[in-house]
C-alpha cells in the first residue's frame, strides 16, 4: 500500500532514537533515514538521568538523524516522550559532505515541555548522561553517517556518568540482607508455577527477575502499573534487555539463556533503581527462587 505525503511525518532524532536498535525495540520502522542538522539549537542533557533534548540557542547547531515515519508512529513517540513536546523546525539533510546538496525539510524535534519546566525547573536541571546512553547516541550517529566532526567534537566530548562497577551494582541479595530476611528458606518454583500463581489476583503481579521471583502489589495507584501488567508471569530480565533497555556493551539477547552474567546483574540493578522506588518501594516481596 502506497502512503500519501499526508500520511508520513519527518522526525528529527537527536537522542536514543538516532540508533537503529532503539527504534526497532520500540517497533518504529522509518521508511527513510538520513543525517541532518538543525541551526540555532543546541543539544542539552537534562533531568536526573541526563536525557537529550533540543534547546533554542542562536548560532549553535545540532546534528541528528531525520526519520520519515507514519502518523501512528508519531503518536507512539508522543507516548514515549512524556516529558517533551514536539516543535516544528526546519532541518537540512545531507549525504556524506554536509556542505553540499543540503535539502531543507520541515520536521518535528522534541524539546522539554516548557509548561512542566516552568512548574518544576529543578526537575529539568541539566545533568550528565549515563555512559550507556551516550554510547547509544554515538553508535546511532555513526550508523547513519552523521557528520564526523559533530560526533568527535560534540558527542565524544560529552561528560558522562561512567557505568557502575560490579561492586556498586544493586541486587536482591543485598536488599534481602538489609531487610534481615533469609532467602535460603524460600520455596523453589518453576516458570509454570509462577504463571499459575500470577492468575490468582489481578492486583498482585508475579514476575521472575533472574533467579528471584517477586510479588508486586499494584492494588494502589502506581506509576508502573500498566507496564507491569503487560509483563505478568514473565522472565522480566529478558524483557528489559530485549525490549526496553538497549546497552551497546551487551547487545540485544535473543532469549534469556543468551544473556551473560554481567548483563543479568546490570538488568537487576536497573530494575531496582528505576522500579522499586517511590510508590513501589515498599510494595514488593521476594516469594520464591526460580528453578
Amino acid at each position: 500500500m502506497n502512503m500519501s505525503d499526508e500520511d508520513v511525518i519527518e522526525y528529527f532524532a537527536i537522542g536514543s532514537m538516532m540508533n537503529k536498535t532503539s527504534l526497532t525495540m520500540r517497533d518504529l520502522r522509518p521508511s527513510k533515514s538520513r543525517p541532518a542538522f538543525l541551526k540555532d539549537f543546541e543539544l542539552i542533557f537534562g533531568m536526573k538521568y541526563g536525557m537529550a533534548a533540543a534547546r533554542r540557542s542562536p548560532g549553535r547547531e545540532i546534528h541528528g538523524v531525520l526519520h520519515r515515519i507514519t502518523k501512528e508512529e508519531l503518536i507512539k513517540l508522543d507516548k514515549i516522550e512524556t516529558w517533551y513536546v514536539r516543535e516544528k523546525v526546519e532541518v537540512s539533510s545531507y549525504e556524506g559532505d554536509m556542505s553540499k546538496d543540503n535539502q531543507t525539510t520541515i520536521a518535528y524535534v522534541y524539546v522539554f515541555n516548557p509548561e512542566l519546566v516552568a512548574k518544576d525547573p529543578e526537575l529539568f536541571k541539566e545533568h550528565p548522561p549515563k555512559e550507556r546512553y551516550i554510547d547509544i547516541l554515538k553508535e546511532g550517529a555513526k550508523e547513519y553517517g552523521v557528520d564526523k566532526n559533530y560526533i568527535s567534537k560534540t558527542l565524544e566530548t560529552v561528560y558522562y556518568v561512567p557505568r557502575k562497577s560490579k561492586t556498586d551494582l544493586k541486587s536482591f541479595d543485598l536488599l534481602i540482607q538489609k531487610r534481615s530476611e533469609d532467602s535460603t528458606i524460600l520455596p523453589n518454583w518453576t516458570m509454570e508455577e509462577l504463571r499459575e500463581k500470577d492468575k490468582e489476583n489481578s492486583d498482585n503481579v508475579f514476575i521472575a527477575l533472574n533467579k528471584n521471583i517477586l510479588r508486586l502489589d499494584i492494588s494502589e495507584p502506581c506509576a508502573h502499573r500498566d507496564i507491569l501488567q503487560t509483563s505478568r508471569g514473565s522472565q522480566l530480565a529478558f524483557i528489559i534487555a530485549g525490549k526496553w533497555i538497549y546497552d551497546p556493551m551487551f547487545g540485544v539477547p535473543a532469549n534469556y539463556e543468551e544473556m551473560s552474567e554481567d548483563q543479568c546483574r546490570a538488568v537487576e540493578d536497573w530494575f531496582i533503581e528505576f522500579f522499586l522506588v517511590g510508590d513501589m518501594e515498599n510494595s514488593w516481596s521476594l516469594v520464591a527462587q526460580l528453578l
